[in-house]
């Protein structure tokens, strides 16, 4: 218990509370729109990736923050909006692979935080 308590901690609470949202939103829109009818593999997945959705988000944004962290881009709005789409589609997609590492960054960061 106290392993997720350490997992979550290093969450910002309003971060955690967005992934969550996002990813269920998503997988309504999944569940109702995409795979309606779909075998039971299917909405497992759909599922465990609203689930794990944070943990990807969480590798997905140090990644670009490390290689981008306080740039500024000034795009059009449409492309914007297109690439957040486009991004959370392609996490949604391989949170299922994503995540673990996610979950080994978090568990590895709150031990280095404990030290």
């Amino acid at each position: 218990m106290s392993v997720f308590k350490n997992i979550y901690s290093q969450f910002n609470l309003k971060y955690l509370i967005k992934t969550y949202i996002i990813g269920i939103a998503f997988a309504y829109l999944a569940w109702n729109y995409i795979y309606e009818g779909g075998s039971t593999s299917i909405k497992i997945f759909i599922i465990l990736s609203a689930i794990l959705f944070p943990f990807a988000t969480i590798i997905y944004d140090s990644v670009i923050d490390l290689f981008f962290g306080g740039l500024e881009l000034r795009i059009n709005i449409l492309i914007f909006i297109g690439y957040k789409l486009f991004k959370i589609i392609m996490l949604f997609m391989f949170t299922i692979f994503i995540a673990p590492i996610g979950l080994i960054f978090l568990i590895v960061r709150s031990k280095i935080s404990q030290a």
